[in-house]
């Protein structure tokens, strides 16, 4: 499999916006937000951001936002539907990227739709703890993961 992640840049964000899996289409339009205008805010106000590159296409983004000074931030997640064919290639990055991340912020968080249930046992897998508390109006659970 040819698959390689690098710094995320602009040109990635159209590429990634079209494929976007449903789910993670979703979760960008309850932002109010067209997918790709909501991935290139993302990106704007990320202190760190990957692109997954399989076979030589984008398929993914994430990051974190908020300085690279901060103890705190909230990460993010796009997918396309060809990454998450490979769904093994996929968890075993969000465990490395999560290591890396803990090492300078000592807490993540992040948002997530209620109805989407994949998310969700995606961030329990990862460590996140996932509260019961909805946030209005988009109906989101907040997920969050400290340093140890």
């Amino acid at each position: 499999m040819n698959y390689t992640v690098v710094p995320a840049l602009p040109v990635h964000v159209g590429p990634v916006a079209a494929a976007l899996a449903a789910a993670d289409r979703n979760a960008l339009e309850a932002t109010g937000l067209p997918p790709r205008r909501g991935l290139r805010l993302l990106l704007g106000v990320s202190s760190y951001a990957r692109t997954a590159i399989l076979h030589g296409r984008p398929v993914g983004m994430w990051g974190i936002t908020g300085t690279a000074m901060s103890t705190e931030g909230e990460v993010w997640l796009a997918l396309g539907e060809a990454a998450r064919a490979v769904p093994f290639t996929v968890a075993r990055e969000a465990i490395r990227e999560v290591g890396r991340l803990l090492v300078v912020k000592r807490e993540i968080r992040s948002s997530l739709l209620c109805r989407d249930a994949r998310a969700l046992r995606f961030a329990r897998f990862l460590g996140f703890e996932v509260t019961e508390r909805r946030v209005q109006p988009t109906e989101h659970f907040m997920a969050v993961l400290r340093a140890p």
